[in-house]
């Protein structure tokens, strides 16, 4: 049976929609010991099919709900784990290019053609989730699956954003939006941007300390090879450390990618061309490993003179906010002292579309840090994590209404 459900803030956004297909789902479905996890054609049990319809910010919003609602199914039942497909109506659409859903709304006559071809579509690998958790500030998205950026890619993010949400209907068509979007990072273009060498205090990934380029503008995290409306900079980027033990990326071999942008021209680049910036963009790999930490400097240290792009003089940055984005979706945080940590949350189950090429872009097994995670589901320390969260939550809830 189909379904359509509207994803409106007001009325719940996507979890009554899941929890009626999960309460059908555990009303048929085999007990738990009799399944498995698995993400090989034959090993799991029919699945249904949930076509996530918007930007890549909407199926972040419905992933990070699905696997909320593995924490309340029933006792003893198999877990409700619905395959995702990207159905690409937001600016970017970074997912469903990776994932080979394309990168425009296919329009109302093939809409029907990609409901079809997803409920056709083979069993796909598992997709990874990443939980972004900053030490002081509160993460506007605290869940990546495509990518997380900090620099001016995001503060060009951020104001798109702000223009949009004041003028809404003027932000129906994707070509206008990339347009206003391309518009925002030239402007940054003319003014300037914050270089990040003065910002981090140091930058961890797998646990090993790198080195970030000399006028880094972006530190961008990859899970998928699409960023920025179809640019892969991993693969287009330069080798900073000349290091030759890089694995092929993949969506889900429990590791980032981490790249750094040295040009504020790369924003309108990465809008205006997409995939047509291969090798037009300042990027570098930096590092792959199963987590990311970026550590910033104290305000007073962040704040010291520096000498310009041009080096002929110095300035003193008097910036106290940087902004930092999460799949598409930005917000500003106040930089000194922080802390920000990516490390493994989970996985879904992901259908691949009639543009991706087989094999591409899919691990076969689970790598360093992700040894012994699920295919799908919760990584288990994660499930513990938020569990205890919501346990301690509980209990402050309980005490208050007692005092009260």
């Amino acid at each position: 049976a189909e379904r359509v459900h509207d994803l409106v803030p007001s009325e719940g956004g996507p979890r009554p929609g899941l929890e009626a297909m999960a309460k059908e789902w555990y009303a048929h479905a085999a007990p738990a010991e009799k399944q498995t996890t698995k993400a090989t054609d034959g090993a799991r049990p029919p699945a249904s099919v949930v076509l996530c319809c918007g930007g890549d910010g909407t199926f972040n919003w419905v992933s990070t709900v699905l696997l909320e609602l593995e924490l309340e199914a029933p006792a003893g039942a198999a877990p409700f784990r619905p395959d995702l497909v990207p159905v690409p109506l937001g600016t970017g659409n970074d997912l469903s290019r990776a994932l080979g859903w394309g990168g425009a709304y296919p329009g109302e006559q093939g809409l029907g053609g990609v409901v079809a071809a997803a409920r056709e579509a083979p069993r796909g690998a598992s997709l990874d989730l990443w939980a972004v958790h900053f030490d002081t500030a509160r993460p506007k998205f605290p869940q990546m699956e495509n990518y997380f950026s900090v620099g001016v890619d995001a503060l060009a993010a951020k104001r798109f954003a702000d223009l949009r949400e004041a003028n809404p209907e003027q932000f129906k068509s994707q070509t206008k939006n990339k347009a206003v979007y391309a518009s925002e990072g030239a402007k940054l273009a003319v003014s300037g941007a914050t270089t990040l060498n003065y910002k981090v205090k140091q930058l961890l990934v797998g646990g090993e300390a790198c080195e970030l380029p000399e006028g880094t503008k972006s530190i961008v995290v990859l899970n998928i090879p699409s960023f920025g409306s179809g640019t892969d900079p991993w693969g287009k980027g330069t080798h900073l450390r000349r290091r030759k033990d890089f694995a092929p990326p993949a969506v889900n071999d429990g590791l980032l990618e981490v790249v750094a942008l040295r040009s504020v021209a790369d924003v309108p680049k990465l809008m205006a061309l997409g995939a047509a910036t291969a090798g037009r963009i300042s990027a570098a790999r930096v590092g792959q490993g199963s987590s990311v930490r970026i550590v910033f400097e104290g305000a007073e240290a962040a704040q010291e003179e520096h000498p310009t792009c041009c080096g002929l003089w110095k300035k003193k940055s008097a910036r106290t906010t940087l902004a930092a984005q999460v799949d598409g979706e930005a917000w500003e945080f106040p930089f000194a002292s922080e802390v920000i940590d990516i490390t493994l949350k989970g996985r879904v189950g992901v259908r691949f579309g009639p543009e991706h090429a087989a094999g591409e872009g899919i691990s076969a097994g689970q790598v360093d840090g992700s040894k012994g995670a699920p295919e799908l589901g919760w990584v288990p320390e994660s499930a513990a994590s938020k569990r205890a969260d919501a346990e301690a939550n509980a209990a402050s809830s309980t005490s208050s209404v007692s005092a009260a």
